[in-house]
């Protein structure tokens, strides 16, 4: 008989945590992240910039004059500034190619005392999900940039998760 109780009571648990864990949907979700990997010659490096309290109003922007919306998150943790900035035209799901023409870098890693700068060369970004305000901006991108001091070429590769920001 305690057997039973004991599977009963187990079997209640379970379909709680399985109900609970079901109803979670994607706004639910505080973390907002990009993480993304970059080659220079058979060299990689790993990289995951989160902001789990949007503190830093980050995220992704669209601005309605120039039809772009802009992905961008910093960790401005003093010992290590990793900031990512990434452009693409539009508002919705689809692959585009980067927005290069900006002089605006890529990726700002700061190492030491110095700061460096990857200026984007030519890439695909697929966005998969383009929520409305207050939702998610989801993908994924590859491509290429420069080390903006040894003029390296660097291939970057990685995948987004953001919160839609109010549009300008």
């Amino acid at each position: 008989m305690g057997k039973i109780k004991l599977v009963k009571y187990l079997l209640a648990i379970f379909l709680i945590l399985l109900f609970r864990c079901s109803s979670v949907n994607d706004s639910d979700v505080q973390e907002q992240y990009i993480s993304f990997s970059t080659t220079i010659k058979d060299s990689v490096e790993t990289f995951k910039i989160v902001d789990n309290n949007f503190q830093y109003g980050h995220g992704a922007t669209y601005f309605s004059p120039y039809d772009v919306t802009n992905i961008r998150l910093t960790d401005l943790n003093l010992n290590k500034l990793i900031s990512f900035r990434l452009s693409f035209p539009g508002q919705s799901i689809g692959e585009y190619e980067w927005i290069t023409n900006t002089n605006i870098p890529l990726i700002e890693i700061r190492k030491g005392e110095q700061i460096h700068s990857i200026i984007p060369q030519i890439g695909l970004i697929n966005i998969t999900k383009y929520g409305n305000i207050g939702e998610r901006v989801e993908g994924s991108f590859d491509g290429v940039g420069f080390e903006d001091s040894s003029m390296d070429t660097i291939n970057v590769t990685g995948e987004f998760s953001l919160q839609r920001l109010k549009d300008f």
